[in-house]
């Protein structure tokens, strides 16, 4: 996977990019020497304009033929999965660095599906559940706060005799990928919480439950909340 990343960008951002130039270049040319095109050198640049056009032409659908899926897959990237934005000419443009902490610290998970290049990996780690709240919320201690979670990131289950938060973490499957900017591993993305089912009627107390913060899009000790 990774050479054939390579050999994408090459075509793509070099190769392309400079045929493209040249194509354009002489079709500027071309078209300012038509009341000419009886002249000699009018008709030169005709000819390499044909010339040009055809390699072009013939280079373009076999390098989109060959290596059309990777470059829309490249076309996915962004700052959550990369440390700049590759652009024709092999010119590698940096992301801000409020960007890039917006795209890392987000919930942005279609990059790294689209790449193709990272392995999704599940985790999960042990949290502590307080009870629901009067509201219908469910409270949670983590890394010593305590947090109100919606229903909808809830469920309840045999499966497990301790609380717990799932999520899902993006790894490069390449290292060598990280040497082209790409980053070697995602925060974890928050799936749900799993509860014991016999911990379904525990109240969370009244004074805990009103004091503490309610989960938003943001980062919960390291994880990120959609």
């Amino acid at each position: 996977m990774y050479e054939q990343w390579i050999a994408m960008e090459q075509f793509y951002y070099e190769y392309f990019a400079w045929g493209l130039l040249v194509v354009i270049i002489l079709s500027i040319l071309l078209v300012s020497c038509l009341y000419y095109v009886n002249l000699l050198i009018p008709k030169i640049i005709l000819i390499l304009t044909i010339i040009a056009f055809t390699l072009f032409g013939l280079g373009a659908v076999g390098g989109y033929s060959q290596y059309g899926d990777l470059i829309e897959q490249a076309s996915k990237e962004t700052a959550a999965i990369r440390d700049f934005k590759r652009t024709f000419f092999m010119i590698d443009m940096p992301y801000q660095a409020m960007e890039m902490k917006a795209y890392r610290d987000g919930y942005f998970d279609e990059g790294f599906e689209a790449v193709g290049f990272y392995e999704k990996m599940f985790v999960s780690e042990p949290v502590e559940y307080l009870g629901a709240t009067q509201q219908g919320g469910y409270v949670f201690r983590i890394g010593g706060r305590e947090y109100v979670v919606s229903q909808a990131w809830v469920r309840f289950s045999d499966e497990v005799d301790q609380a717990v938060r799932v999520g899902t973490q993006y790894q490069v499957a390449d290292p060598r990928f990280v040497d082209i900017g790409f980053v070697k591993k995602s925060r974890v993305l928050l799936d749900e919480y799993v509860i014991p089912s016999q911990a379904e009627n525990r109240m969370a107390d009244k004074e805990i439950a009103n004091a503490a913060q309610l989960q938003a899009r943001e980062l919960v000790k390291g994880w990120v909340v959609q």
